[in-house]
């Protein structure tokens, strides 16, 4: 198909979750953001992430500065469509002890979808506890073995290679 002429379109949608209680939290309890999507993204509005997410402790009067939920995915400028592929993953993203989610009992999580084409689909949102030690692969980015179909007599050494992160509660080292 064609696309529309230019410009195109930009839509700033947001999904806001109902109130969440977590007045029986100790207010020091680590919380971590994760949820399931099917995302594919063009072009972002000015000023805006295309996928962003902000939490509000007030009931939604006030929110926090958004945060990026896709960092590693670039955007596709229309010429390598036929190279691009949703992104299918689950991610999990510590919230900054400072927001003051822990022991608010008027939580709500708002998530906001900043462009023209393409979609955002969520799924499974929870906040949970963070564990203290807790090292992720990201999804989005691995290296894949180059000669993975050939002989089992010729098979050559390889490493592997990943980016990780942290979304524990505790510093990690010697990862």
């Amino acid at each position: 198909g064609e696309f529309p002429e230019l410009p195109y379109p930009i839509y700033i949608s947001e999904l806001i979750s109902p109130t969440i209680d977590l007045s029986s939290l100790s207010d020091d309890t680590p919380i971590n953001l994760k949820f399931s999507q099917l995302v594919l993204f063009f072009g972002a509005a000015t000023d805006y992430d295309f996928t962003s997410y902000a939490v509000s402790t007030d009931d939604g009067v006030t929110w926090s500065d958004n945060y990026n939920a896709n960092p590693e995915i670039e955007q596709f400028d229309g010429g390598n469509a036929d190279e691009v592929f949703p992104t299918n993953n689950t991610l999990e993203f510590p919230l900054p002890s400072d927001l003051g989610l822990a022991g608010s009992s008027m939580v709500k999580v708002k998530f906001t979808f900043a462009g023209n084409f393409f979609y955002w689909a969520l799924d499974d949102i929870m906040l949970i506890e963070r564990p203290l030690d807790n090292v992720a692969i990201y999804p989005a980015w691995y290296a894949a073995y180059t000669n993975r179909l050939v002989p089992s007599d010729q098979v050559e050494n390889f490493s592997f290679m990943t980016d990780v992160g942290n979304v524990g509660g505790n510093t990690v080292s010697d990862v």
